[in-house]
């Protein structure tokens, strides 16, 4: 079902901006939902290597890519609210290293 699959990348992706600003990341990604697709990129702090924390991040099972020191955060249909939130986690924990 396309609208379901749809609210549920925009309920994730909303948390993901949430996580991003919490964290005070800054955010690449257009807010409004007619602007954007089902990704979030977020600058890293120029002090962590993005590869790095994106080989961090998928030791701890969380897999995401990055283009420089942009990291890409794509809610697939597998990822849960859960999900998201490890993912906050394991970034602030990785942010404070």
């Amino acid at each position: 079902d396309h609208a379901a699959l749809l609210a549920q990348n925009r309920m994730l992706t909303e948390r993901v901006f949430a996580m991003a600003d919490e964290l005070r990341l800054p955010v690449l990604t257009p807010r409004s939902e007619h602007r954007r697709g089902g990704s979030v990129m977020v600058l890293v702090p120029e002090k962590l290597s993005a590869a790095a924390l994106v080989a961090s991040l998928r030791a701890e099972g969380i897999t995401t890519d990055h283009r420089g020191q942009t990291l890409r955060l794509s809610p697939g249909i597998l990822t849960t609210q859960a999900g998201v939130d490890r993912l906050g986690a394991v970034l602030a924990r990785q942010l404070k290293a």
